[in-house]
């Protein structure tokens, strides 16, 4: 549910480059697995799984919780206030905030709620491979 939900945003947000992909590998996380294309690097820290590509032209991170009883509303009013983001939007099931990091790079954040649990998905940079590799996604 939630991968359709954060691929339907990120099909209306994200202005991509097409490409076809050679995947190097699936990586297998606690949580979920991931295609990693060739030149990008994952790991994962916590409930955090992180796929940066080799050129830090782009990232992906994606942190899975408890929503500890708080609507997906309220989970986005807190994470955009913890990153000093915009003002959550909500748009086909999901809540999405812009913020910078350290940087000053603009992030994209979406956040879906499912079943007592969120994701936060969040994308920095721009790169013909990043949509490939959220498609890529699945929860074990």
């Amino acid at each position: 549910m939630w991968i359709k939900r954060i691929g339907v945003v990120f099909a209306l947000v994200a202005v991509l480059v097409f490409s076809a992909t050679a995947f190097a590998a699936l990586q297998e996380f606690k949580d979920l697995a991931i295609e990693v294309p060739d030149g990008w690097t994952g790991h994962q820290d916590g409930d955090t799984v992180a796929v940066i590509a080799n050129d830090k032209s782009a990232s992906l991170s994606i942190t899975l919780g408890k929503t500890e009883g708080k609507d997906a509303k309220t989970l986005a009013k807190e994470f955009a206030q913890a990153l000093k983001g915009s003002e959550p939007v909500f748009e086909d099931d999901v809540y999405t905030f812009t913020f910078k990091g350290e940087s000053q790079v603009e992030s994209k954040a979406i956040i879906s709620t499912d079943d007592g649990q969120y994701m936060l998905l969040v994308m920095t940079g721009t790169h013909p491979e990043l949509e490939d590799v959220i498609n890529s996604m699945t929860m074990k």
